[in-house]
């Protein structure tokens, strides 16, 4: 797969100079990725393994939104996670997940939590009732 990489990079690149497809633009594309990407520093590359629900890993980012390929195998593990988790927050916000996903701070967690025991304090159903036993009379 590593020299297939390589090879059908350039391969395209040929196709498409020998259809009259390939602009100045890709050409600049094409060699700042070759410098980017060697066969010797393109070794594989960071992703998340292990994820919920049975998910794929090469499911896990929207296939049409463009992420930052990490693959510097001395990246610190800690730099990884945080651009990983950076880049599903992003992902997830741009295909529509962002309705069922809430972000809070210390205080909005606050005030979630007081608007849940005041449902409660009222008699109304609140949030972790269903997880209480019932009350038998």
């Amino acid at each position: 797969m590593h020299e297939c990489f390589f090879h059908d990079r350039d391969a395209y690149r040929d196709s498409r100079i020998e259809r009259g497809k390939w602009s100045d633009k890709d050409e600049a594309e094409y060699l700042a990725d070759c410098a980017r990407r060697t066969p010797e520093t393109y070794r594989g590359w960071w992703r998340f393994c292990d994820l919920p629900n049975g998910y794929d890993p090469d499911d896990w980012f929207n296939p049409g939104i463009d992420h930052e390929e990490l693959f510097d195998p001395n990246m610190a593990l800690a730099e990884v996670a945080e651009k990983l988790h950076g880049q599903t927050f992003d992902d997830w916000r741009q295909h529509g997940a962002w309705e069922e996903i809430e972000a809070h701070d210390r205080a909005s967690i606050d005030e979630t939590i007081r608007y849940w025991r005041n449902e409660q304090a009222a008699g109304e159903s609140y949030y972790g009732d269903e997880n209480e036993a019932a009350s038998v009379p």
